[in-house]
């Protein structure tokens, strides 16, 4: 595992196996960068690459405001799985996979805390990179382009890649930077997916649906996303109604086991399952970084489809 941080000297102890890199503010990205290609020239390239941004742990526990009969318990906090998916610790051992963490950790001791929870989950064909730095715009531009002209330079296909965004807050802000980077950070990476020269990746952005109960675990694609909401502002509705029609909620956390079979007819919401996927779930085929909703459903046998 890889930390690059400007929080941690050269000759800070550490005893974690932890490789902490010292940069300042006019040399990171390009620190970065160089650690980044090091990994890749001696893997000789990836078979998956997973980038998360605002992934790291705040909290153990959570509290959701509803559904009523929710609130005010403690739910185990999910950030681990943001930072390293299931699907992404899960893959089999021959498959190469680069996952890169980056949020604003603050202090010394919040990265030492997340390193400790990365450890133990960190698979051997794993490289695990943590970048210390606060997204700016000019310097989220910059990183997306990066990341694009190396999934460009390994021929990387589009469904082995997954950039995430995880920065949403649990209770309604007025801090103007936070209502800033809501906005900003997602906006920011579509925009240089969507450059033409980019066309193959356009697609590789995800968000998360942030502290929604029945949502916490997903997450969807951006780009498709955007399409949805364009013709249906009722969606996530819908989806929710849906999601807990699959799913058994008699306990205090979601089950998807013994639930009855459910018709799913309508196209649009075969387009919404199709491209949401869940970060607490496996994924067991080699040319998919992760599994749909859709699939996993219907491969459970909670889901019937129709096309007609």
């Amino acid at each position: 595992m890889y930390c690059l941080t400007n929080l941690l000297k050269p000759d800070s102890s550490n005893n974690s196996g932890v490789k902490i890199i010292n940069y300042n503010n006019e040399t990171s990205i390009e620190t970065f960068k160089n650690v980044i290609n090091l990994l890749s020239y001696n893997k000789n390239g990836y078979d998956k690459i997973y980038i998360s941004l605002g992934s790291k742990i705040n909290e153990t526990f959570i509290k959701f405001d509803s559904p009523e009969k929710k609130r005010n318990k403690k739910f185990l906090s999910n950030s681990t799985e943001q930072m390293i998916p299931v699907f992404i610790k899960t893959c089999n051992y021959d498959t190469r996979i680069l996952s890169v963490v980056i949020d604003n950790f603050e202090t010394e001791q919040n990265i030492n805390k997340n390193i400790v929870l990365l450890e133990p989950e960190k698979p051997p064909n794993v490289d695990i990179v943590i970048f210390d730095k606060f997204c700016s715009q000019p310097f989220l531009t910059e990183l997306i382009k990066y990341f694009v002209k190396l999934f460009m330079l390994f021929d990387m296909n589009q469904k082995n890649v997954m950039i995430c965004n995880y920065i949403k807050y649990n209770n309604k802000t007025n801090n103007e930077i936070d209502l800033y980077s809501q906005k900003m950070v997602p906006e920011t990476i579509q925009k240089v997916l969507d450059n033409e020269e980019f066309e193959k990746y356009a697609y590789c952005f995800y968000q998360w649906f942030g502290y929604n109960f029945y949502l916490y675990n997903f997450i969807y694609n951006y780009k498709i996303f955007e399409i949805i909401i364009s013709v249906n502002n009722n969606y996530l509705t819908d989806l929710e109604i849906l999601i807990k029609q699959l799913i058994n909620d008699e306990y205090d956390n979601i089950n998807f086991e013994k639930n009855n079979k459910i018709m799913l007819t309508e196209p649009k919401m075969l387009l919404v399952m199709e491209n949401i996927y869940d970060i607490t779930s496996d994924c067991t085929y080699k040319y998919e970084i992760a599994t749909s909703l859709r699939k996993y459903f219907y491969e459970h046998g909670q889901l019937e489809l129709s096309y007609d």
